[in-house]
C-alpha cells in the first residue's frame, strides 16, 4: 500500500488496539510508512511492523503529539525512513514507550528510534540492535529539547558515524 501519510495505518485523535496484525511492506511519501500516529494513544500486542519505508520519518511508526502507547510482543523490523527513525520517530511526544525489539531499520539519523522537538518519553524494557544510521544515532537519536528517560534498554551492534548505539543532541536523556 502507498499513501502520502500512514503507508499502511493512519490515526488521528484515536485510541486504537492493534492484536495479532501483521503491518508490511507499505511506504509513505510523507511519514509513517507502516503506523502515523498523530495526537492519539496506541496499544499493540503481538503485532510485527517490517518493510515499510517513509520518506520523511518513521519508517515503522510515526508518532506526533501527546499520547501513551502499549507494547506487548511487538517486533519492528527491517523499516526505513530516507530521513528520521528508521523504526521509529517521535516529534512532540509525550508518553510512554515499552516492550519492544527494534531491529535491522535504518534512515538518515536515529536507525532505530529518533525522538525530538520536545518530546518527553520514558523508554523501558527495550531491545535495540543491528540498526543503523548514514549521519547519526545507528540505535537511538535524541534532539532538539527531547526529554527521555531510559531504563532497562539493551543497545548492541547498531552503527553510524555519530553515535553508533546513542547520539544526543541539545537533548535532556537520562539513561
Amino acid at each position: 500500500h502507498y499513501s502520502s501519510g500512514g503507508g499502511g495505518i493512519y490515526m488521528l485523535y484515536s485510541n486504537p488496539i492493534l492484536i495479532d496484525l501483521n503491518i508490511e511492506n507499505n511506504s509513505s511519501v510523507q511519514n509513517g510508512g507502516g503506523i502515523n500516529i498523530s495526537l492519539s494513544s496506541l496499544l499493540l500486542n503481538n503485532v510485527i511492523i517490517e518493510n515499510n519505508n517513509a520518506e520523511r520519518g518513521g519508517g515503522g511508526i510515526y508518532f506526533y503529539g501527546p499520547g501513551d502507547s502499549q507494547f506487548e510482543n511487538t517486533l519492528i523490523k527491517n523499516n526505513n525512513s530516507n530521513d528520521f527513525g528508521g523504526g521509529i520517530a517521535l516529534e512532540y511526544y509525550y508518553g510512554d514507550i515499552s516492550n519492544i525489539i527494534i531491529t535491522g531499520n535504518e534512515a538518515r539519523s536515529g536507525g532505530g528510534i529518533f525522538s525530538v522537538f520536545t518530546s518527553s518519553c520514558n523508554f523501558t524494557d527495550l531491545l535495540v540492535y543491528n540498526n543503523n544510521a548514514t549521519e547519526f544515532g545507528g540505535g537511538l537519536c535524541f534532539g532538539y529539547d527531547s526529554n527521555s528517560i531510559l531504563s532497562h534498554i539493551t543497545i548492541t551492534g547498531n552503527s553510524a558515524p555519530y553515535g553508533g548505539g546513542i547520539s544526543c543532541s541539545s537533548s535532556n536523556t537520562t539513561l
